[in-house]
C-alpha cells in the first residue's frame, strides 16, 4: 500500500467528498501523483492556483506509470488508476494557494 495524491478545484473536490468516489474520466483513469505537490503541478501549469489535493491510500499494484504526460517538463512522474476511486471518509484533503492570488487576500 502507498499514498498517492490527486489534484482538483475546490469545487470539484467538494462534488468528489460528497459523492464517495473519485470518478475516472471518459477514458477510465484517475491520474495521481506520488506527492502533493506534484499533483498541483498539473493545475498549475493551467492557471489554477487554488487546489484542492486529496490524499488516497492505494495498492500499488492498482497504480501503473503514466505514459501521457512529460516527466522532464512536469519534473515528477503522473500515474494512472483504472477505474473510479472509493473514498473511505477518512482522506485527507489539503488546500493549496499558489502565486500572487488576490482573492486569497483575507482568508
Amino acid at each position: 500500500m502507498a499514498y498517492f495524491y490527486h489534484a482538483t478545484t475546490r469545487d470539484k473536490m467538494f462534488h468528489i467528498v460528497a459523492e464517495g468516489k473519485l470518478k475516472a474520466n471518459a477514458s477510465g483513469e484517475v491520474f495521481l501523483c506520488k506527492s502533493p505537490i506534484d499533483a498541483c503541478k498539473f493545475l498549475v501549469c493551467r492557471g489554477i492556483t487554488r487546489i484542492s489535493v486529496i490524499e488516497i491510500l492505494l495498492n500499488e499494484n492498482d497504480v501503473v506509470v503514466s505514459d501521457d504526460h512529460s516527466e522532464s517538463y512536469f519534473q515528477c512522474k503522473a500515474y494512472i488508476h483504472n477505474g473510479d476511486i472509493e473514498l473511505t471518509r477518512k482522506e485527507k484533503i489539503t488546500d493549496y494557494i499558489f502565486g500572487d492570488d488576490e482573492e486569497a487576500e483575507g482568508e
